[in-house]
């Protein structure tokens, strides 16, 4: 079985959209957010609103979509001042969509990341304070104004966050 959501607008198609899980055509510079769990694909617009999402039978079919798609955008979207940053579970996030980090060292562990209007868009399970701030540290360098080849990109396995 398989579910699907698609706020998109009926659009003539073209080589500068792409084709979302969903189903919709859309252009890759309304896509903010692109996010994977529990068998889902989701994509987030502006405000970290949903866009897009489709349900896979297994994790397996979910990771695969997850990655083909990601591989299209980063391709469409690598000379883009605004980039998409790598977050350590591999969800991809546009920077300026990016407003704050919260690390978290109570009952919860982790890292908050929220986009405008204080919604968060993201959560990073992370228990260990010095990974916590290696990548703060690794995605506020990600942040900064840079030409598109020169942007910072996290490797979080030579870190060894993932």
């Amino acid at each position: 079985m398989t579910i699907s959501n698609t706020k998109a607008e009926k659009t003539k198609p073209s080589s500068k959209l792409v084709k979302t899980p969903g189903g919709a055509e859309r252009a890759p510079s309304s896509i903010h957010g692109i996010f994977r769990g529990n068998n889902l694909v989701v994509l987030t617009g502006n405000k970290g609103t949903s866009i897009d999402y489709k349900k896979y039978d297994s994790d397996e079919a979910a990771i695969k979509a997850f990655n083909n798609f990601s591989r299209i955008i980063l391709s469409k979207s690598k000379t883009d001042k605004n980039a998409f940053v790598q977050m350590p579970n591999g969800d991809l996030i546009r920077e300026n969509h990016i407003t704050s980090l919260e690390p978290l060292n109570a009952k919860v562990r982790g890292i908050i990341v929220r986009c405008g209007g204080d919604s968060i868009i993201a959560f990073i399970q992370e228990v260990d304070e010095d990974k916590q701030d290696i990548i703060v540290s690794e995605i506020l360098q990600a942040l900064e104004p840079a030409s598109p080849s020169k942007k910072h990109k996290p490797d979080w396995v030579a870190l060894g966050i993932v």
